[in-house]
């Protein structure tokens, strides 16, 4: 492997795993996996996962880790009400955490295809509010906020498809119960 490497400390089920994730650059995301399996290289500790990834021949950024809550996530989207107005910090949690999930999903062959167009054209425009609703200096006009409002067929849709890569995550990897 030759792409940099950072680490994740994905928080899930209750319980912490160190992953290495890698910038796609013009390609997409991926986490590393466990060679021959479609289950992550994860450890217990920075110092397992450090030490699987040398094995693997991984080049790790020298970083405090990434932590990615995932409990916390679904939590806040459980949280969402539709017509009412959501932070920054909320949609910057829902964002990574979808991204997070995407990511978990390509690189263990989970499709994210959303067949049915109208449900597909939802989920887009729910993905665009929490991007917009994070505020990037760089996309928001100095003096402006854009806190977006969610439907209740947004919620539910966004709902549906996040907890249904979560399961399959977790399916196919065998990883991140809480038993």
């Amino acid at each position: 492997m030759q792409n940099l490497s950072y680490i994740v400390l994905l928080q899930a089920c209750g319980r912490e795993h160190f992953l290495l994730w890698q910038s796609g650059g013009n390609a997409p995301d991926m986490y590393v996996l466990q060679p021959g399996k479609a289950s992550f290289l994860a450890g217990a500790t920075r110092a397992d996962l450090l030490a699987g990834a040398a094995k693997l021949g991984c080049c790790v950024a020298d970083q405090e880790p990434e932590i990615m809550d995932m409990d916390r996530s679904f939590r806040m989207l459980a949280a969402l009400r539709p017509e009412r107005c959501s932070s920054t910090r909320t949609c910057a949690q829902l964002l990574n955490g979808w991204n997070t999930l995407e990511d978990m999903a390509r690189s263990i062959g989970i499709p994210m295809d959303v067949p049915d167009p109208e449900e597909k054209a939802s989920l887009d425009l729910a993905y665009e509010k929490l991007f917009y609703g994070n505020n990037l200096p760089a996309l928001t006009p100095e003096g402006e906020r854009f806190n977006p409002l969610f439907t209740a067929r947004e919620r539910q849709i966004m709902r549906r498809y996040l907890r249904r890569l979560w399961h399959q995550i977790k399916a196919r990897s065998r990883q991140f119960s809480m038993y």
